[in-house]
C-alpha cells in the first residue's frame, strides 16, 4: 500500500513538472496551439457523418492551407493523371484521412518553418522533414492506406527537440552535448529540464490532440496495434546519418538497407535508389531547401563513398516560405476531372443513402458494387468475400456479360500467394495486371467465361480489417489506368467511412 501511495504521489509530481515546463514554453511562443481550421478538421474526421463538402468547406477558410493542398496533390509526390483544381475534388480522391493528415502536415510544417531562428533548429527540421519523406515513402512502399500518417510522424519526430531548442536555447545545447555522448535521451532531458522526455511528448501530444496513430509511432510504440513505427524507425535511421546525428559510414546506412529488406521482404531494394527517388520526387525539396535533382544525385554519390556533410548541399540562408508560386498550378481547369468527381460524389451518396436507412453491410456493398461497376466499366465485376472457415476468398455476387456465370465459381485458397488476387489480400492494396501474362490461379473454366485481357483487384478494408475485394476484368482494349483505380479505392475507402463499428464486427 505505502509503494503505490508513494508511485501516485511520484506520478503526480511527475505531471506536474511537466505541465509547468510546458506551460513556461507556450508562454514563450514555442508551442503555439494548432490552427484553429485543422483542429477543426480533426474533429469532423472522426465524425462518421461528415461529406467531402464539410472537410472542404473548412479547408477553403484558410486560403494558404488550400493553396499548399492543392499544390501538393498536383506534384509528383501523388502524381494526378489531370490536374486537381478544386478542394472538394482533392478530398473526394484522397478521402478523409488522407486529407486530414495532410493538412496536419502542411500546418505543422509552416509553424515549425516559422520558429526556426537559428542553424540548431533549422537542422532539426531538415531531419525532421527528411524524416516524414522517407517514412511516406516507405509506408507507401509497404502498401498503407495512409502514408501520410507516416509523414506527420516523422515530421513530429524531432518536435520536443525542435520547442526544448527554441525556448532554451543555451540548456538545450547542453542536453544536446549529453545525449552525443552516449547518455539516454530521457535521462539527459531528467538532468537538464528535470521532467522525463517521453512524458514531454505525451503531454505535446495532448495540447495538440494528434490522432491515435500518429501519437503511438512519435512514442515509438510498436507492435501489432502500430504497424508503422518500424517503417519510421528505418526512416529516423536514414535521416540520422545523412544530418550526423550519427557517424556517418557506408556500413550503417547498408545495416538500414538489410533491415528495410527484411521489412519489405524484398532483398533488391536499395536504400541509395530509394533515398534519390524519395527526394526528387517531391518538389517541396527545391522549394523550400533548394536542393536540385543534380544535388540530390550528388548527396546520394557522397553517401555511397561513406561520408557526408548535409551543410555542403543545403543552405540556411536559402530557405523560403511554403508555396509561392503553387497558386497558379491549382487554377487549372478540367471538366474531365470534375465529371469524374461528380459521377463519384453519386455513388458516394447512394451508399450513403442505403447505410441512413438502416441497410446492412451486405446491402451496401451491393451498391458500392453497382457504383465501381458504374465508375470503372469492366466487362465483369465479382464481389469477393474472406470465408474463414474454408481458407478461401469466395464470389458472393456477380455483374457483367456473362448472364448465366454464377459467382460462386470463383473460389481461390488463401493458400496460393502467386495469385494476384491472394497478393491483394495479404498487401491490403489494388493490383493491376495483364491477365495474358498473369496466372490468376482461377479455374481454367471461369477463365474461358470471362476471356480477360487486364484486371483490377481492389481489396475491401473496413476499419482495419480485409472483408473481400472487387475483381473486375476486361476483355479486349483498353486496359485498366490509374483513374480506374482510383475510382474504385475511393468508393471502398468512403465506403469504409460510413460503416459503424458493431456491424463491421458482425460482418467480418
Amino acid at each position: 500500500m505505502a509503494a503505490d501511495a508513494q508511485k501516485n504521489i511520484d506520478t503526480e509530481d511527475a505531471e506536474h513538472r511537466v505541465a509547468a515546463l510546458l506551460k513556461r514554453i507556450q508562454d514563450q511562443g514555442s508551442l503555439p496551439a494548432l490552427e484553429a481550421n485543422v483542429a477543426n478538421l480533426s474533429i469532423l474526421c472522426r465524425k462518421s457523418s461528415t461529406r467531402a463538402a464539410d472537410l472542404a468547406a473548412v479547408i477553403m477558410r484558410d486560403s494558404a492551407l488550400a493553396s499548399t493542398l492543392l499544390a501538393t496533390i498536383n506534384s509528383a509526390l501523388y502524381r494526378p493523371r489531370i490536374a486537381v483544381q478544386t478542394v472538394s475534388t482533392a478530398v473526394v480522391l484522397l478521402g478523409f484521412e488522407k486529407v486530414q493528415s495532410l493538412a496536419l502536415r502542411i500546418s505543422l510544417f509552416d509553424q515549425q518553418r516559422k520558429n526556426t531562428k537559428n542553424r540548431t533548429l533549422y537542422r532539426l527540421l531538415l531531419h525532421s522533414y527528411f524524416t516524414g519523406l522517407f517514412a511516406m515513402a516507405l509506408s507507401r512502399i509497404a502498401g498503407f492506406r495512409n502514408p501520410e500518417e507516416a509523414f506527420v510522424a516523422g515530421l513530429l519526430n524531432q518536435l520536443p527537440h525542435q520547442v526544448l531548442a527554441n525556448a532554451f536555447p543555451d540548456d538545450y545545447g547542453k542536453m544536446e552535448q549529453m545525449i552525443k555522448s552516449g547518455v539516454a535521451t530521457n535521462y539527459a532531458c531528467m538532468k537538464t529540464f528535470g521532467v522525463d522526455y517521453d512524458e514531454l511528448c505525451q503531454a505535446i501530444i495532448n495540447t495538440w490532440n494528434l490522432p491515435d496513430t500518429i501519437a503511438r509511432t512519435i512514442l515509438k510504440i510498436g507492435g501489432i496495434r502500430n504497424p508503422l513505427y518500424p517503417y519510421l524507425r528505418e526512416a529516423i535511421a536514414i535521416s540520422d546519418i545523412i544530418f550526423h546525428q550519427h557517424r556517418s559510414h557506408n556500413d550503417t546506412l547498408l545495416l538500414v538497407q538489410k533491415r528495410i529488406q527484411e521489412l519489405l521482404k524484398n532483398k533488391k531494394f536499395s536504400v541509395f535508389a530509394f533515398i534519390k527517388a524519395a527526394c526528387t520526387g517531391d518538389k517541396h525539396i527545391s522549394q523550400f531547401f533548394h536542393l536540385s535533382d543534380e544535388d540530390i544525385a550528388r548527396m546520394v554519390n557522397v553517401l555511397k563513398d561513406g561520408c557526408y556533410n548535409a551543410g555542403s548541399f543545403v543552405n540556411l540562408d536559402n530557405f523560403t516560405d511554403i508555396g509561392k508560386d503553387d497558386a497558379a498550378e491549382a487554377e487549372e481547369r478540367s471538366e474531365k476531372l470534375q465529371k469524374f468527381v461528380d459521377d463519384i460524389n453519386q455513388c458516394v451518396q447512394q451508399v450513403d443513402d442505403i447505410l441512413e436507412h438502416e441497410g446492412t453491410l451486405n446491402q451496401a456493398l451491393m451498391i458500392a458494387q453497382e457504383a465501381v461497376y458504374s465508375l470503372v466499366k469492366p466487362t465483369h465485376l465479382i464481389t469477393a468475400r474472406i470465408n474463414t472457415a474454408r481458407h478461401t476468398i469466395d464470389g458472393v455476387s456477380y455483374v457483367g456479360d456473362a448472364a448465366k456465370l454464377q459467382p460462386a465459381q470463383f473460389s481461390i485458397s488463401l493458400t496460393k500467394d502467386r495469385s494476384p488476387v491472394i497478393k491483394c489480400i495479404v498487401e491490403r492494396r489494388t493490383q493491376l495486371c495483364d491477365a495474358f501474362s498473369t496466372d490468376l490461379l482461377i479455374s481454367a473454366h471461369l477463365l474461358l467465361k470471362l476471356k480477360l485481357s487486364s484486371v483490377l483487384i481492389t481489396p475491401i478494408i473496413i476499419r482495419g480489417n480485409t472483408l473481400g475485394l472487387f475483381f473486375a476484368g476486361r476483355s479486349g482494349s483498353p486496359g485498366f489506368t490509374r483513374d480506374d483505380q482510383v475510382a474504385a479505392e475511393t468508393i471502398v475507402q468512403n465506403l469504409a467511412a460510413k460503416i459503424p463499428d458493431t456491424e463491421n464486427e458482425q460482418d467480418s
